[in-house]
């Protein structure tokens, strides 16, 4: 069985995604922020994992994606798996051949009012929209991101009228063939 690897900007459903995946096949999911989580737990001799916000606000962004890129290392030899990446992990030149050896990989997309009401409900705006926390601030971002991840996807999925489960059938049915 192949492994599945989504991408795409955060607040796009990847985590959810997975999720229905691994629990629709024999896949176990893997979320990459959790990975880089722990991998900062274990460099820093924490008691308790930071979250990713945290880690990039506290440490900076050198620091957040020499972690990430260590963490994607440490999938390499994952089989029978569906690995959720974080919205920064596929823009960056290294980690795009890293992921490319990881799996299929599938885009995850959506409108950006639609991210941005997302992350305001959810976790909060990403550290990287903090110098311009504003609908357009995404805006700007989403644009230059988005052809990135499209470019690199085999299969890529509009979330925006489709719920996480309908997706994840959609993504199974595509890979599975």
């Amino acid at each position: 069985m192949e492994n599945i690897v989504l991408i795409g900007f955060t607040a796009c459903g990847k985590s959810t995604t997975a999720a229905l995946i691994a629990r629709n096949s024999a896949r176990k999911m893997i979320d990459l922020d959790s990975v880089i989580a722990q991998l900062d737990q274990e460099a820093k001799d924490l008691t308790e994992p930071r979250t990713c916000r945290d880690i990039f606000h506290i440490d900076g962004v050198d620091y957040f994606r020499e972690l990430e890129n260590t963490a994607l290392k440490s999938l390499e030899n994952e089989s029978n798996v569906v690995i959720s990446t974080g919205g920064g992990a596929a823009i960056v030149e290294e980690n795009k051949q890293l992921i490319k050896k990881l799996g299929r990989i599938v885009c995850l997309r959506a409108n950006v009012k639609i991210l941005f009401e997302r992350m305001v409900r959810g976790k909060g705006l990403p550290a990287y929209l903090f110098d311009n926390p504003t609908p357009e601030g995404l805006e700007e971002v989403y644009a230059a991101r988005e052809p990135i991840y499209e470019s690199q996807a085999e299969f890529t999925f509009d979330t925006d009228d489709a719920s996480p489960e309908e997706i994840a059938q959609k993504i199974l049915q595509s890979i599975d063939k």
